[in-house]
């Protein structure tokens, strides 16, 4: 995955550091990169669907008939992340985690018919929708994106992040109101 971080987004992660500081707490950031790819391997079919269904991208039935359908061939799926975090140190000696992570995924695989495929309306619709073909086979490509909260506890901001350093200026969002404290206002 890249990150491209620019000097407002790094002003910006500094100033939620003495931010986080005058709370007892500091600011981590990490990247996490689970390509499940290679040059000669595949990805696990079953990966690539459970991520179809994460993302709401087909429903569990729809699934299960297309997997009795179809072989899924040359998998590909890729799944990157940017943990941004804010660390409490509690007076016990723990520490308490808020994090938001910004999901960045992609999913390709070919699909080729069983002999004797059972598809009805409902998948047939799916396919059409989903999937690019050719004579014989099936062709599905997603990417997109997905943020996940955890902690906060209390906030109500809405956190709608499209790229990578919109993901630092809602994450200043999410530690600012948190801490009750004025926002970092920059144009990103």
């Amino acid at each position: 995955m890249r990150l491209d971080l620019y000097s407002t987004h790094l002003e910006t992660l500094a100033q939620l550091q003495e931010i986080a500081k005058k709370h007892n707490c500091h600011i981590n950031v990490s990247i996490g990169e689970n390509h499940i790819l290679g040059f000669d391997d595949y990805a696990d079919s079953d990966d690539c669907i459970d991520m179809l269904i994460k993302q709401k991208l087909i429903k569990k039935n729809i699934a299960k008939k297309l997997t009795q359908a179809f072989d899924i061939n040359h998998p590909i799926l890729t799944h990157d992340n940017v943990c941004f975090e804010l660390i409490e140190h509690l007076e016990d000696g723990q520490w308490k985690y808020n994090q938001m992570v910004y999901n960045v995924y992609l999913i390709h695989f070919e699909l080729s018919e069983k002999i004797y495929p059972d598809i009805d309306n409902e998948l047939e619709d799916w396919l059409d929708e989903n999937c690019d073909s050719d004579y014989n086979n099936y062709y599905f490509y997603d990417e997109g994106t997905y943020t996940e909260i955890h902690g906060f506890k209390g906030v109500k901001t809405k956190v709608n992040v499209y790229r990578e350093g919109m993901a630092v200026k809602n994450f200043g969002d999410l530690v600012c109101d948190y801490l009750h404290e004025p926002r970092i206002i920059k144009t990103y």
